[in-house]
């Protein structure tokens, strides 16, 4: 049985106001908080699509090994080097330094997107959840990136859906339709965006049924 994800496209002409009206109409067509009572509800914020920044390692402060989880980070020569054996892609160090100097390794960021599927899962076990995603404002990289960052879609839409992977694909999915292309794939012809979705099978389906409102 295919899961149900409920959609209110946005145009990039839209108001802030406009997309408020556009959500609250979502909500009440989707009624996908209608099941939750209170002390039921539980959030969980999974990146779309894609699996993070990747790049070289720049010189830094030294104070950036200090917020390594595993101890990844060296300095020689006065520049801080990440092992990448050891970097298990958690950007801890990206949001610790001061001048955006440090990335993540996209191999080993393969690792973390199944990471975080299988703590959803965990977090969600035994609980009600419904999940809504905001498909505007898509940039090339993660909305967190301090310098350029042009966008490479248009807006496309309001998701909502009781079942996180297949609001994701959705996502995913009409997105590129949108722009009649792979734009995930065109942008980071290294990275594989449907890593996470792929690992998350335990908590939701692929297959799904989009419903407009």
């Amino acid at each position: 049985m295919k899961s149900k994800v409920y959609f209110v496209p946005v145009m990039d002409s839209d108001t802030d106001a406009m997309i408020s009206e556009k959500l609250d109409r979502l909500l009440k067509g989707s009624r996908v908080l209608e099941f939750l009572g209170r002390g039921e509800k539980v959030a969980v914020k999974m990146h779309f699509g894609e699996e993070g920044n990747t790049a070289f390692v720049k010189p830094v402060f030294a104070r950036m090994i200090n917020v390594c989880p595993v101890n990844a980070i060296t300095i020689e020569n006065e520049a801080s080097l990440i092992d990448k054996s050891l970097c298990i892609g958690c950007a801890s160090c990206i949001g610790a330094c001061p001048t955006m100097a440090m990335f993540v390794d996209v191999v080993s960021g393969g690792f973390v997107q199944e990471k975080m599927a299988e703590y959803a899962s965990a977090v969600l076990r035994g609980k009600k959840a419904c999940f809504i995603n905001f498909a505007i404002d898509i940039n090339k990289e993660c909305d967190c990136w301090g310098q350029e960052n042009p966008r490479i879609a248009p807006h496309v839409g309001i998701f909502a859906s009781r079942d996180p992977v297949a609001i994701d694909k959705a996502c995913l999915d009409q997105v590129n339709k949108a722009c009649g292309r792979d734009i995930f794939r065109e942008t980071h012809p290294e990275r594989d965006g449907m890593v996470q979705l792929e690992h998350a099978g335990e908590i939701g389906s692929m297959e799904y049924e989009l419903i407009e409102v």
